[in-house]
């Protein structure tokens, strides 16, 4: 796997480029087994973005969705953030329930459109620092400006540490010292979004936490605003 375009092309001028993927592609098989089908992307707006889908086993009973791609350009990071070299390059993931339609242990993934929405938002929030020129770290929130999927009500997505790995499997290490830090996607309400901007996104994961939100990516699931404060 290369950081290049569909023309065959270097896509981001980063002779390091090539070397951050050869070391995030086989990261996670480490801890949750192998992805034997990757979902290529034809056409890239900024960064080119893969999907590398870990299906259900005997020891983890949901699916795990990866960008594969975000990580080859580094994010902008302000200037005032300490150590921001540890912060400029990410990849994302998303938790699914195993029964999930759109995903086929066989096939990898499957069904259209129509079960494609949190992929979808994975690409998305993937795909936007890079396009905004920013970063996105561990307790942000990114507002989506619609709703994830048809017929959900959540707008925006909280970042965290993925909450199905030990503290030190959620980091890359390159050889050079380049970091590539593992962020999960949590659906959160507008309301919940809110609160993040006002009282800081590590509130709201405790707010989540204390909720015994389940870390799949669930859409049906009520805002955490409507219990008792």
């Amino acid at each position: 796997m290369t950081a290049r375009d569909d023309t065959g092309g270097n896509l981001f001028g980063d002779h390091r480029a090539d070397a951050v993927l050869a070391a995030v592609e086989p990261h996670l098989a480490q801890f949750i087994g192998p992805a034997p089908n990757v979902f290529h992307e034809i056409l890239s707006d900024g960064v080119h973005l893969d999907l590398v889908p870990y299906a259900p086993t005997q020891e983890r009973d949901f699916w795990v969705v990866a960008t594969l791609g975000m990580s080859a350009k580094e994010m902008t990071t302000p200037q005032d953030v300490p150590d921001a070299a540890t912060w400029s390059r990410a990849e994302l993931l998303v938790t699914l329930p195993g029964d999930w339609p759109g995903l086929d242990p066989a096939k990898g993934v499957v069904g259209g459109e129509a079960h494609f929405h949190p992929l979808a938002a994975l690409k998305k929030v993937a795909r936007y620092p890079h396009l905004a020129g920013t970063s996105v770290a561990v307790s942000h929130t990114i507002n989506l400006d619609a709703a994830i999927a048809p017929d959900s009500e959540m707008t925006a997505i909280l970042l965290w540490w993925p909450l199905f790995l030990q503290d030190e499997q959620a980091t890359v290490v390159v050889a050079d010292g380049v970091q590539v830090n593992y962020f999960q996607l949590i659906p959160i309400h507008a309301d919940e979004c809110a609160y993040a901007q006002s009282q800081g996104g590590v509130a709201l994961f405790r707010r989540l936490a204390e909720a015994r939100i389940d870390h799949t990516f669930d859409l049906k699931r009520p805002s955490v605003m409507n219990e008792a404060t």
